[in-house]
C-alpha cells in the first residue's frame, strides 16, 4: 500500500506544468529546423529551395489543423465564460497558446522571405535558374506573354466584384475565397461616374505558378499572378486598374468527428470534408504595402481579427517553390540514393523463417532494402506478403533501423 502511495505521489509530482513543453510551440520549433536546412549552405541549392517550400505547406496545415483547434476552445469558451479553460499540458489557456503562436509565427516567416529575397533568389540566379518580376521582362517578352494570357489565362479568369462592408448588399455578396489559393485584390475605378470599385481575381490552381518566359534561357520564369496582373485591362474594360494585391487565407480543415456518437461513419466524414470548403478562415496573408482600406475590407468580409493577418513582404505562397526544386538541375539536387540488399535477404526463394533459423540480423532503411514478398517455405508456393515500411520507421519483425542521412 505504501509503495502505491508513493507511486501516485510521484505520478503527482511529476505531471506538474513546469515538466512539459507546449505542443504547438513545439512544433513551430521543429518547422524552424526544417527552415534551417534550407539556410545551411552545406545544402545543395534545389534541396535548400525544397526545404523552405516545405517550411511554407507545413505552417499551412499547422493553422488549418492545430490553430483552428485553439480558435475552437476559444470560442467555446467565450460562449460560455462560466466553463473553466481547457488548459494544455504546461499549463497554457488557448488565448494564451494563440498568442504565443503569433510571437513565434511572425519573426519566422519574415525571416523565410528575407532568406528567399537576399540569399536563395540571388543564389538561383546564379545557377541559372531566373525568377524575374514582370517588370524585368523585355517588351517583346510582354507582348509573348500577353498573347499566353489571351489563349490560356483568359478562358479561366473569373473576375467577381465586391465592396466595402458599409456599402454591401444582398445583390453584390461577397466572394467565396477558396482555402489555399492566391488571390489579386484589384482596385478599379469607373471611367464614366469616377466611382472606385473593388474586385477579387483568383490566380488558377490548373496552372504552373511559374510561367517560363518566352525567348529567354532555359529555366527563366515570372510568378503567374504578375502576368495576370500586368494585363488586367482586358478583364475590366471600361475601367481604370489603378492597383492590384495578391492576398491568401487559410481556412479551418480539422475534422470534428465523434466516433462513438456517429451512426454511419462514411456517411459523417463525407460531410465533414464537404464542410471543409466552408471551414473558419485562420489567417490571411496579405501583401505588406496593401491599402488600409483594401485591408480593413477583406478582414471584415472574411470575419477575421487583425490578428489573424499576416504581411508578407515579397513572393507569397512559397509552398509552390516546390516546382521549382523538382527542376531537373541534377547537379544541384542531393544525388539519388540506392540502397543495397542484405546479405541473408537475396534469396528470394528462401522462406523468411529459414532467415532467422540463422540468428538475428539487423537491416538499416534507407541502407539496406526488403526484397520481394518472401513465401513461408523454400517450396513453390503462392507469395505471403510481409508488411515493409518507409524509411525512418522500425519495423521491429526484422530489426529494421532506422540510419542517419547518408
Amino acid at each position: 500500500m505504501a509503495s502505491t502511495d508513493r507511486a501516485e505521489k510521484t505520478w503527482k509530482a511529476f505531471w506538474q506544468p513546469q515538466n512539459f513543453l507546449n505542443r504547438e510551440l513545439s512544433w513551430l520549433e521543429f518547422n524552424q529546423r526544417v527552415l534551417r536546412e534550407g539556410m545551411d549552405e552545406r545544402t545543395p541549392l534545389l534541396e535548400r529551395v525544397k526545404f523552405t517550400a516545405i517550411f511554407s505547406t507545413n505552417l499551412d496545415e499547422f493553422f488549418m489543423v492545430r490553430v483552428a483547434g485553439i480558435q475552437k476552445e476559444m470560442s467555446t469558451y467565450s460562449q460560455s465564460p462560466e466553463m473553466p479553460p481547457r488548459l494544455s499540458d504546461d499549463g497554457l489557456t488557448p488565448p494564451v497558446q494563440f498568442a504565443a503562436i503569433r510571437r513565434a509565427v511572425q519573426p519566422l516567416v519574415q525571416e523565410q522571405h528575407i532568406f528567399f529575397e537576399k540569399t536563395l533568389r540571388p543564389a538561383l540566379t546564379a545557377a541559372g535558374i531566373q525568377l524575374l518580376d514582370y517588370s524585368d521582362l523585355s517588351e517583346n517578352q510582354k507582348e509573348a506573354l500577353r498573347q499566353d494570357f489571351d489563349r490560356k489565362l483568359f478562358p479561366v479568369l473569373t473576375p467577381l466584384g465586391f465592396e466595402p462592408t458599409d456599402k454591401a448588399d444582398p445583390g453584390h455578396p461577397f466572394p467565396y475565397i477558396s482555402n489555399l489559393s492566391l488571390n489579386l485584390a484589384v482596385i478599379l475605378r469607373d471611367r464614366d461616374d469616377r466611382q472606385v470599385h473593388f474586385a477579387r481575381v483568383k490566380v488558377p490552381r490548373i496552372l504552373p505558378r511559374f510561367v517560363a518566359v518566352p525567348d529567354a534561357p532555359s529555366h527563366t520564369f515570372v510568378p503567374l499572378e504578375q502576368t495576370i496582373a500586368h494585363n488586367l485591362h482586358l478583364l475590366f474594360p471600361g475601367m481604370e486598374i489603378e492597383e492590384c494585391y495578391p492576398f491568401r487565407i487559410t481556412r479551418d480543415a480539422e475534422l470534428d468527428i465523434a466516433e462513438d456518437e456517429a451512426d454511419d461513419l462514411i456517411a459523417v466524414m463525407k460531410e465533414g470534408l464537404s464542410r471543409q470548403r466552408f471551414g473558419k478562415v485562420m489567417r490571411l496573408e496579405i501583401a505588406a504595402d496593401t491599402p488600409p482600406d483594401v485591408r480593413t475590407t477583406l478582414i471584415q468580409r472574411l470575419r477575421i481579427a487583425e490578428e489573424d493577418v499576416y504581411d508578407i513582404d515579397g513572393l507569397m505562397s512559397l509552398g509552390d517553390l516546390m516546382a521549382i526544386a523538382n527542376l531537373p538541375v541534377w547537379e544541384l539536387r542531393d544525388p539519388s540514393w540506392k540502397s543495397v540488399s542484405h546479405p541473408r535477404l537475396k534469396d528470394a526463394e528462401q522462406s523468411i523463417l529459414r532467415s532467422f533459423a540463422k540468428g538475428i540480423f539487423w537491416c538499416t532503411i534507407p541502407t539496406n532494402r526488403l526484397p520481394p514478398p518472401f513465401s513461408v517455405s523454400s517450396k513453390k508456393r503462392r507469395p505471403t506478403p510481409t508488411r515493409s515500411r518507409s524509411n525512418k520507421r522500425s519495423t521491429g519483425l526484422l530489426g529494421i533501423l532506422p540510419s542517419s542521412r547518408p
